[in-house]
């Protein structure tokens, strides 16, 4: 039996249906497989680009790194503002910069000391990356601090007899008359006699500290105001962390003096303290019978003017001066309250003196550490000189000599 007409057209519209339907299907299929490839070939590229930045980051931190140890202090240049953009370029098909910030107080101008944290990012196509690390900083002593004494005007020796073990020297002249030398000089001109050790006519300066040197080490002390001092005299004292006839201690053992123009003497006194004298009179003294000693990691004596030096051979006797030792203030470990114990008379540390400095004639001064005068040093007498490089570079007398990655500071950023 024949199928109907109109049975035979359905059965031929269904398989058109079906073929149809299975048509649009595999259209469907071949789309959505173009699409995933795509997808697949975006997701790729993606993957390779993000690649390429991590690797373009770690490219940009090596360079500005490359870039701090070429110009450690940065002075003229990337520590100029508060923060700077050391780089900012491409590298190949990537585009990298670092930004360098200080992480400590977020100026990066204020000290040559503080670390330094980059920041990288590369950018190529879609993909960016960014990585952040700190450096911190790597510091050494001045070079004028490896010398016994340096100054950056002339030094006149003048029926002196001078001992250093290591040299003095100055960026002027050195003149000696009637004088013994028994050390290596260096200057920029030498004359006179009698040197017992090498001479070196040196071509180029050192660098000296300024005033900027003095300043930092104001802001961190005690002011002692002049007019609480009699007669401008300290005699008869103990000034140190734990004490302050003059008033409020402090705990970091730094004290100001401003004199305002007057004259300020010390004598018969231990000072266990860094003392920073600002303003004083030229004729300002440190007198005959003197202790001095810097704490830990700290200059002894530093001042902005000039001053005249008349440390001389005897002890310090505390029959004379009064206890010297009591709690708080031990010396070589030990306090009392006697009035029995006798002190050498001597300077232990970093002396800095900005104007002149001139050791007098009634002087046989001993100084264990360093002695650096701005302008010009004048010895009419003895000077005995113990060189005590700072074991721990002292802010304001060190640089910076290039910088060191925190590996514990590395890390991944996301925006």
């Amino acid at each position: 039996m024949m199928p109907s007409p109109d049975r035979a057209v359905r059965t031929r519209g269904s398989v058109y249906l079906m073929v149809l339907s299975a048509g649009i299907a595999l259209t469907t299929l071949g789309i959505a497989g173009l699409a995933l490839v795509r997808s697949q070939r975006r997701a790729e590229l993606l993957r390779h680009d993000a690649e390429a930045c991590r690797l373009s980051t770690q490219s940009a931190l090596d360079l500005a790194a490359w870039q701090l140890a070429t110009d450690p202090t940065g002075a003229n240049t990337w520590r100029k503002d508060t923060s700077a953009t050391i780089c900012d370029t491409w590298l190949g098909n990537a585009q990298i910069s670092v930004l360098a910030e200080d992480p400590l107080d977020a100026d990066l101008s204020d000290s040559p000391d503080d670390p330094v944290l980059l920041t990288a990012s590369a950018r190529r196509g879609a993909a960016r990356q960014m990585v952040r690390a700190r450096f911190d900083t790597s510091l050494a002593n001045l070079p004028c601090l490896n010398a016994a004494v340096w100054t950056g005007g002339a030094i006149s020796f003048t029926a002196a007899t001078v001992y250093a073990d290591a040299v003095v020297g100055s960026n002027g002249g050195v003149a000696a008359s009637t004088s013994t030398i028994g050390a290596g000089v260096a200057g920029a001109s030498i004359t006179g006699s009698t040197y017992l050790g090498q001479t070196r006519v040196i071509t180029q300066t050192l660098d000296m500290p300024d005033a900027t040197s003095i300043d930092v080490w104001s802001r961190k002390g005690v002011v002692i105001p002049y007019a609480s001092i009699p007669g401008g005299a300290i005699t008869n004292r103990v000034l140190s962390a734990a004490s302050n006839p003059f008033g409020a201690t402090s705990p970091s053992g730094v004290y100001v003096i401003n004199c305002a123009g007057n004259a300020l003497t010390i004598d018969r006194s231990r000072i266990n303290a860094t003392l920073v004298i600002i303003n004083a009179r030229s004729d300002s003294k440190i007198g005959a019978s003197c202790l001095i000693q810097a704490p830990a990691g700290q200059p002894a004596l530093l001042v902005d003017g000039s001053l005249m030096l008349e440390l001389r051979a005897s002890d310090l006797a505390e029959s004379t001066a009064g206890n010297l030792n009591p709690p708080g203030t031990p010396y070589l470990g030990s306090s009392d309250s006697d009035t029995s114990d006798t002190y050498p008379a001597v300077i232990e540390g970093l002396v800095f003196v900005t104007g002149n400095l001139y050791v007098t004639s009634n002087a046989d001064a001993t100084v264990e550490g360093v002695v650096l005068v701005g302008g010009s040093l004048r010895v009419d007498t003895r000077l005995n000189v113990r060189h005590r490089a700072p074991e721990t570079p002292i802010e304001g007398f060190r640089q910076v000599v290039g910088f060191a990655l925190d590996p514990n500071s590395v890390e991944r950023i996301v925006d």
